[in-house]
């Protein structure tokens, strides 16, 4: 098991310090890639490009992400039909935020992941949770200018 994160503490020498887009791993080494929260940085094309390149072949790469940075997902081209509709409340009030979490798996096709799993996290469905196995080195795959950019919502914080 390896785990980084873009700073570490001396007190925790678990935790390596390392940038998620290059990563100290030799290629198709690693069984399972669990990205909590790692998905934050501008360059999501270069991250999912190194998750693709230490994962084995047919490896699986785990995401949990804050939901509402899927909220209506536009790239890609991907129908809306495996939208996922979550109850958000806004100030006392419900409204449904569209997750569009299939378009987002369809721009990740040509990174050379499938989706296999997705839902929202309990108890209140703020996180979500997505499956992908390695289905082909990206690499081989499509060529790097022709891969689709992903750009995920920022994070929105409220004060406490």
């Amino acid at each position: 098991m390896h785990s980084y994160d873009l700073y570490s503490s001396e007190a925790d020498s678990s935790v390596i310090s390392a940038d998620m887009a290059r990563l100290p791993l030799d290629s198709c080494t690693v069984d399972a890639a669990v990205y909590s929260l790692s998905l934050m940085p501008t360059n999501l094309k270069d991250i999912i490009r190194e998750a693709n390149r230490i994962l084995k072949p047919s490896g699986q790469l785990l995401v949990v992400e804050v939901a509402s940075r899927f909220a209506d997902y536009q790239s890609g081209s991907a129908d809306r039909r495996g939208s996922l509709n979550v109850a958000k409340k806004d100030g006392g009030k419900e409204k449904v935020v569209n997750l569009d979490l299939q378009r987002f798996a369809a721009d990740l096709k040509p990174y050379g992941f499938s989706l296999t799993a997705s839902e929202p996290l309990p108890p209140n469905g703020f996180f979500t949770y997505l499956a992908f196995k390695k289905t082909g080195d990206a690499e081989r795959l499509t060529p790097k200018s022709r891969l689709p950019e992903i750009v995920l919502k920022a994070c929105l914080y409220k004060a406490r």
